[in-house]
């Protein structure tokens, strides 16, 4: 097996286009190098969950061009048909390196039934939808439970439309997803199923105490929606750290 040392830029202060110019702070830069170097923070490959991305960061740190602009900066040592082929699933005119998904708050929606046992969050891409459009899908939530409500980002030149919903529960077996509370949390995720048809990415995060487990369903159809958001407890139980919805078989494969 073959290894090689790339140079990678993760993120930029430059103009972020997809999302109307916005740009990232030097001290939100600074977070994101920090987070490189502890290792909270681990970019993959085009965004998916489901390509695994195994490499080891060498060094990484912010630094300024001669053009004045900053950039947080990894040196990365990855098997090389790995690399290669990431490279060459890049659209045409992408400088390359990688890139990092970040979110931003809009609110906390807080209700006196919430569940001390279970927290939540919600966080669409800032693309797709509206702050009205994420903040009602938290209301529909917050009828039961307190929810974080946030943007989300991909630094990317085409964003995948991601929908992300994070659950933390404080017992370690998961309760059966049913009833009121699963009943908000559908009715809130099915929110995002998109009226063009087009499918939407859903990445559900259950978090107990000992063990997280991340969940990913892409779909258009809120009846898959729905059944996967019934198999909680299943993916719950999955060895792996990441699962795919298998809408045929209705199960979690293990990614």
């Amino acid at each position: 097996m073959t290894y090689v040392e790339v140079d990678a830029i993760i993120a930029t202060d430059g103009p972020i286009n997809a999302y109307g110019g916005i740009r990232l702070t030097r001290a939100a830069l600074e977070q994101v190098a920090e987070a490189l170097k502890s290792g909270s923070v681990r970019p993959g490959w085009h965004h998916d969950p489901r390509i695994p991305a195994n490499y080891t960061v060498i060094d990484c740190g912010l630094r300024e061009t001669t053009e004045g602009e900053a950039q947080v900066w990894a040196t990365l040592r990855v098997e090389k048909s790995e690399w290669d082929e990431y490279q060459s699933g890049l659209p045409e005119g992408t400088p390359g390196g990688m890139s990092i998904t970040f979110t931003e708050p809009i609110t906390h929606i807080d209700t006196a039934s919430a569940d001390n046992a279970a927290s939540f969050q919600v966080a669409a891409d800032a693309l797709h939808w509206t702050d009205e459009e994420i903040i009602a899908a938290g209301e529909t939530i917050a009828a039961v439970a307190s929810v974080d409500v946030k943007r989300r980002y991909e630094l990317a030149i085409e964003p995948n439309a991601v929908v992300y919903l994070g659950m933390v529960f404080t017992e370690i077996v998961l309760p059966t997803l049913t009833g009121v509370l699963g009943a908000a949390l559908y009715d809130a995720m099915k929110r995002f199923l998109r009226p063009s048809g087009d499918k939407t990415i859903f990445h559900f995060e259950v978090e107990l105490p000992d063990r997280k487990v991340m969940g990913y369903v892409e779909t258009r159809d809120p009846e898959v929606l729905k059944r996967a958001m019934e198999s909680f407890d299943r993916l719950a139980a999955q060895p792996a750290e990441l699962s795919v919805w298998d809408e045929d078989a209705e199960q979690w494969d293990a990614s």
